[in-house]
């Protein structure tokens, strides 16, 4: 099946946890929700402000991260589509975004050569890795 609706070019995909559902990360400054029996489109995550680069699914499927050129981070409800956080993670764009195991903490790399380890629940920055010679983080 060919799953039709981004305007520009996909960068990033990911499975649900009961790989009922992909999300796509896009050129067109936007996220998606996929079905994947019917290859619908369920849901556009808008907000965003340049190429949205990363994306993954909370263990719980509940909740999308995506990470952009526009230096941010963002937490989406995958059911509403509605942002229910915005991390101003970086300083330069950011090229990867992911959650721990249980949920709690989300990590992202950026081309400032930082990784974050940010509360996913509070937004609050728990931690920031500093890589020597500052080399861009994927």
């Amino acid at each position: 099946a060919t799953l039709v609706g981004h305007a520009r070019g996909i960068n990033d995909v990911c499975w649900s946890r009961t790989a009922e559902y992909v999300a796509t990360a896009s050129d067109d400054k936007t996220l998606r929700l996929w079905d994947v029996q019917t290859s619908d489109a369920l849901v556009e995550f808008r907000g965003h402000t340049n190429f949205v680069f990363s994306c993954n699914f909370n263990p719980q499927s509940n909740l999308l991260v995506s990470g952009s050129f526009d230096e941010t981070v963002k937490l989406w409800d995958v059911r509403s589509g509605d942002c229910v956080s915005t991390l101003p993670a970086h300083s330069d764009p950011v090229t990867g975004v992911d959650f721990n195991r249980d949920g709690t903490c989300i990590v992202s790399g950026s081309h400032d050569g930082l990784i974050r380890v940010w509360d996913a629940a509070t937004g609050e920055c728990l931690k920031t890795i500093y890589a020597g010679g500052n080399p861009p983080v994927s």
